[in-house]
């Protein structure tokens, strides 16, 4: 029995995969979850795999002079955070709502993914990428009384065959790393 030991909970390799996928969730990407809850041995080499579909990638204007006004004081700060911790939840819910995954995130940059099963499902996985865009854009940009902070979000969206892979292996420290020229 393999024991996998993450975010403090100890979670068994012989319990359903579902219920890990649940547990890790709410840390890691949907590909990365199901992949774990699928191995029964730690992964031992970097290892590649081929998709097709779209990809996401947003990214915050001006985020380092943000960060920077909101070190004048502790309060400034505080909300800051709260503010990010706000809108990385509703990108995230906005990108699974319309059946993507975020696959990594860097800062406040968001790489997702939409996958597609074959060419002429190419189009659809684009049209929900695009749907995620303008719904990222139309309600990340409303600021509600308690936000202090408006976040301007650039969006990217390209499509095509992507290579994911597992890289690294230092210590058992494996990244996901997706890469293509859509």
């Amino acid at each position: 029995m393999t024991i996998l030991l993450f975010a403090g909970a100890k979670v068994s390799s012989d319990r359903t995969d579902t219920r890990m996928s649940s547990l890790l969730s709410s840390y890691l990407s949907q590909l990365v979850a199901e992949r774990l809850a699928s191995r029964t041995a730690p992964q031992r080499e970097p290892e590649a795999s081929y998709a097709l579909g779209a990809v996401m990638l947003t990214d915050i204007a001006s985020f380092t002079a943000v960060v920077e006004r909101s070190l004048e004081s502790r309060e400034a700060f505080e909300n800051l955070t709260r503010d990010f911790d706000r809108y990385f939840t509703r990108l995230v819910e906005i990108v699974y709502l319309h059946g993507g995954d975020v696959l990594t995130v860097a800062g406040d940059a968001f790489f997702s993914f939409w996958p597609a099963a074959d060419e002429a499902r190419l189009s659809e996985a684009v049209r929900r990428a695009a749907q995620a865009a303008l719904t990222i854009q139309e309600n990340l940009a409303l600021q509600s009384a308690d936000v202090r902070e408006n976040f301007a979000t650039r969006i990217g969206i390209a499509a095509g065959p992507l290579t994911i892979a597992f890289v690294g292996g230092l210590e058992g420290h494996w990244e996901l790393v997706a890469a293509g020229s859509p």
